[in-house]
Order: C-alpha cells, then structure tokens, then sequence
C-alpha cells in the first residue's frame, strides 16, 4: 500500500562531481519503524545485486543518509496507525487526519532474524 509515495525520496548531492552521490531524504510521515523495514529490504536487494549481479530495474546509486527532510506530501490513506509517524499524524487537521482514514490494526514490521543477517552484509 506505501507505493511510490511512500519510499524514500533521493536528492543529488552537488557537493561532489564523481562519483554521483544521492542523499535519501527523510520522509516525515512515515514511521521509524517502517523505515527501518524498507532499509533492512533495500539492503537486502543490494546484497543479492552484489551476490548474484545485476538485475532489472534502475542502475546502482551510490546513497547515503541524511537529515534532510523531503518536500513531498506524504498523504498515503488507510495504513496501519503504527506506520505513521505520531508527532506529524498530532501535527495535522483533524480534517486531514480523518481524509487518511487511518487503521486502528497495527501491522508487524519485524522480519526473521536470517532475513537480518543478510542485510547486515550492506551497509548504508
């Protein structure tokens, strides 16, 4: 349900010319418990890509993390409570916070311990 607007969002890093560096930006809306989700799974990926090669879809990006927070609305209606960032789901209307038609199920974003040793292997 978190689609393309609910991943993280890349800026290029105009400090260096070579090789191009991308800064993920912080998505406020999106809880700490989901991001630490789709990072442990974009490490994954990138431990298969190294392990087994290339494969299809956009070419290897050289990120790194940053404190930046993106522009973008993060406007992703009927997710679990539990992925939502609390203080920017506080910081809304009422009116917009009833427009998301937030679930009261809380979703289990833990993954199998193996699944962690892998990802252990990419480091941001």
């Amino acid at each position: 349900q978190l689609g393309p607007d609910g991943m993280s969002s890349d800026e290029e890093d105009t400090t260096v010319s070579f090789p191009k560096r991308y800064r993920i930006l912080i998505n406020r809306g999106r809880s700490l418990e989901v991001t630490s989700f789709l990072r442990l799974l974009d490490a994954l990926r990138r431990y298969r890509r190294d392990k087994y090669g290339e494969a299809a879809g956009a070419s290897k990006r050289l990120r790194f993390l940053s404190t930046q927070v993106s522009p973008r609305e993060f406007r992703i209606k009927k997710l679990p409570r539990n992925a939502y960032d609390q203080a920017w789901l506080l910081s809304l209307t009422a009116i917009h916070q009833e427009e998301l038609r937030v679930s009261d199920n809380k979703h289990n974003f833990v993954v199998n311990e193996m699944l962690h040793q892998y990802g252990a292997h990419s480091t941001w």
